[in-house]
């Protein structure tokens, strides 16, 4: 019986159990030999960990509502993977004339030259996830996505 008392520590002590498994207490009564082993709460799988920049490849634009000193927009459309989606533009000072500037000109051309710039690209870092808020670096017509990965696609 006692032998079978020493199997944990042998285990712990030959590397074979958790890696960070730990005799804590050790019986020295010869009645009971026992060893309390501690092992560490399994560690739950982290969550899957969200893009911090995304990039918008525009095929349609439903809405566009800017904000009266236009420091941000929020503009609803449909992506060229056929999604809806709405989210909030901040303008950075640097950016805060020519892109708006650049969404206004593309909802004013004609049905023909808007088709003919698709994709139109809007891509930038996250700085709110709800609602979905962006601080885009990059307005663009008839434009790649960058080579962004395919989980910052939006």
């Amino acid at each position: 019986m006692r032998i079978l008392g020493l199997i944990p520590l042998l285990l712990l002590l030959l590397g074979c159990s958790r890696e960070s498994t730990k005799p804590v207490k050790i019986s020295t009564d010869t009645n009971t030999p026992t060893i309390a082993i501690e092992t560490p709460t399994v560690a739950t799988p982290s969550e899957k960990t969200l893009p911090t920049w995304y990039v918008f490849r525009i095929k349609a634009f439903h809405k566009v509502t800017s904000s009266d000193d236009r420091s941000f927009a929020i503009v609803e459309g449909v992506t060229m993977k056929d999604k809806e989606f709405k989210v909030k533009l901040v303008w950075d000072e640097p950016f805060k004339e020519a892109h708006p500037r650049s969404i206004d000109q593309w909802l004013k051309q004609s049905k023909a030259d808007f088709e003919a710039a698709i994709p139109y690209v809007i891509a930038g870092e996250v700085i709110s996830r709800d609602p979905l808020t962006i601080k885009p670096d990059t307005v663009v017509s008839n434009a790649p996505n960058f080579g962004a990965p395919p989980e910052n696609v939006y």
